[in-house]
């Protein structure tokens, strides 16, 4: 039931940041259909453009770890904008 719960928490947060990420950038950006995958065994839900192969967000939501968004690609498709395991930042001196 514990990994169920995670991958319910996971999937609000990947809503929540499609949500945003509409709000941001939906007046610039043309509208498109999407198809979203949600994966159990892998624990993850993908979510693709419409007739595309490659991932535009993928959150992974494992039972051993904290959830993520990777990768997330900006919306104009030109670019990623996350990092699966970005340095930590520096310390202060």
């Amino acid at each position: 039931m514990k990994n169920l719960e995670i991958i319910r928490r996971g999937r609000t947060f990947a809503q929540a940041s499609l949500i945003i990420t509409g709000l941001l950038f939906g007046p610039n950006v043309k509208a498109e259909k999407l198809r979203v995958v949600q994966d159990d065994s892998a624990q993850t839900i993908t979510v693709f453009r419409e007739g595309g192969t490659e991932p535009i967000l993928v959150q992974v939501a494992r039972a051993d770890h904290r959830p993520y968004l990777h990768p997330l690609v900006a919306p104009d498709g030109k670019g990623v904008l996350t990092e699966y395991s970005p340095e930590p930042p520096p310390s202060p001196a």
